[in-house]
């Protein structure tokens, strides 16, 4: 028997960007019991407030907004998920 996971994410606080990642990680765990993925919101304000580095060393998955990009592909502070999968 495997020992379960729990994933943290963030995204930005509105039921679009939300709401369908809550529903995902739901049926995701529903087919694979072994993981668990807890998604948090914060305002965009918030997001531009702390850089995303420190995001990154909180959180396993990001959602994150167009102005972090390309400091994203510039420094080594996320990596994508294709990779882990």
């Amino acid at each position: 028997m495997s020992q379960a996971a729990t994933l943290t994410g963030i995204t930005w606080n509105h039921s679009r960007g939300y709401l369908p990642l809550v529903a995902t990680a739901q049926r995701f765990t529903e087919l694979h019991d072994d993981v668990t993925i807890e998604w948090s919101k914060r305002s965009l304000q918030a997001f531009a407030d702390q850089p995303i580095e420190r995001l990154a060393d909180r959180f396993d998955l990001l959602i994150i907004d167009h102005p972090f990009v390309g400091f994203a592909a510039a420094h080594p502070v996320l990596v994508p998920l294709d990779e882990h999968l």
